[in-house]
């Protein structure tokens, strides 16, 4: 109520609200949700005003001020913002713009959200507040079984098998070979609804991570179906040499961990890391393609800013809270963090803020230069190279050079 009624005050001012969906909210997507969320806000908006009852102007006025993108928003000043899950296997949907299965009224799959919802909550050892729990090795996870649910009447291998083979089956149901028309259809309407155009919405669907329910061993890999079934075929190995093998012929019984180590080694799982590298790396493709003058994404939880030759690069983070230890004693932060940025005279500022102790602070703030600034900037760079040049030019005043090189003003860095 807090949060709806935030929005509210900030329509009442006379601001305009643009929600792009992700990957937890793709029901964003679906026309009947966004007539909810505008008829609720435009309450809200209502209250703000402290009015005795709704005109139907005003309302009307708060609703068209009310857009949604379920992609991304790409504003006329030159900046792109963009949740980021398209970037990472494990949420990616196929075509952002109609991420339905085929046929029926559905929302696509992905292997992030059944995961979490049919194997991660039903572990125990997973808290979505502590990054750490979900980097556990499995030495780490064996203990944690140890300590809590070895004497316990509680299964976690069943809970795990269950809810991996579930997982594994809904993923092979929706899974279909794509459609050409259905990924152009989806560029489409991605550049009706965010004003680009098409040959530029085609070349940021190209950036798209392959969702990893498209490729079962992938999930077989993640979900740690395929090492316990190895594990299984490893201890099978080692009691049929055991059992049959005599003599020195016993010490087959090793190929069975030495195979299981091999396949470790070879088929690695990747952390959960590497796939947020990847979206930060996106953003930079991104602003090519747009040729953005910021690019904003989220997704990561992990707030970041930074300026790249004029142009802005930023991760909103998360507000939710999180913590150092699993007893949730230590928070990581008291830091609320935003990307805030002013267009002023064609001239972008801003940047990386976050909301501490009742203020807002800086965390990564520039000034981008205006393109005519850039353009007075390079001729005089170009002069002064000049200028240095022919003051060293060999000849008669070539004992002067050093004393006319002193006079001379330094070309700032570009």
């Amino acid at each position: 109520p807090d949060f709806v009624a935030a929005l509210g005050r900030m329509l009442a001012a006379g601001h305009r609200l643009v929600f792009i969906s992700g990957n937890h909210d793709v029901q964003l997507t679906l026309e009947e949700v966004r007539d909810e969320l505008r008829e609720r806000l435009a309450e809200a908006a209502h209250f703000a005003l402290g009015e005795g009852r709704i005109e139907d102007e005003a309302r009307r006025s708060a609703r068209d001020r009310i857009t949604f993108r379920a992609w991304f928003l790409r504003t006329d000043t030159g900046i792109v913002v963009e949740h980021g899950h398209q970037y990472d296997p494990h949420c990616a949907l196929r075509h952002p713009m109609l991420p339905f299965v085929e046929r029926a009224r559905e929302i696509e799959p992905t292997m992030g959200s059944l995961a979490a919802r049919l194997v991660v909550a039903k572990m125990g050892f997973i808290n979505p507040h502590v990054d750490a729990s979900f980097t556990l090795s499995p030495l780490e996870c064996v203990r944690h079984w140890l300590k809590y649910y070895a004497l316990s009447r509680r299964s976690l291998i069943l809970a795990w098998v269950a809810g991996a083979l579930r997982t594994l089956w809904t993923l092979k149901v929706a899974r279909k070979r794509e459609a050409r028309d259905r990924r152009h259809a989806n560029a489409v309407a991605a550049s009706m609804e965010s004003a680009v155009p098409l040959r530029t919405a085609e070349k940021h669907a190209r950036l798209f991570a392959r969702p990893t329910g498209e490729r079962l061993r992938a999930v077989l890999r993640e979900l740690w179906i395929d090492r316990f079934g190895f594990a299984v075929f490893c201890l099978a190995l080692c009691v049929i040499c055991l059992c049959m093998a005599r003599g020195p012929f016993a010490l087959l019984a090793l190929l069975g961990p030495l195979a299981f180590i091999a396949y470790e080694r070879l088929a690695p799982r990747l952390p959960l890391g590497t796939s947020w590298r990847e979206v930060d790396r996106a953003a930079r493709r991104v602003g090519r393609i747009h040729r953005a003058r910021a690019v904003i994404f989220g997704h990561t939880h992990a707030a970041t800013g930074c300026w790249n030759r004029g142009i802005f690069y930023g991760n909103t983070g998360s507000w939710s809270a999180s913590y150092r230890d699993a007893e949730c004693s230590e928070p990581s932060t008291d830091e609320r963090p935003l990307v805030w940025l002013t267009v002023d005279a064609e001239c972008l500022s801003g940047g990386l803020y976050a909301w501490t102790l009742g203020r807002f602070e800086e965390r990564s703030t520039a000034v981008a230069r205006t393109p005519r600034d850039e353009r007075t900037r390079a001729r005089r760079r170009r002069y002064w190279v000049g200028t240095l040049r022919d003051s060293m030019r060999p000849g008669s005043e070539a004992p002067n050079a050093s004393t006319k090189n002193g006079a001379k003003p330094t070309a700032p860095a570009m």
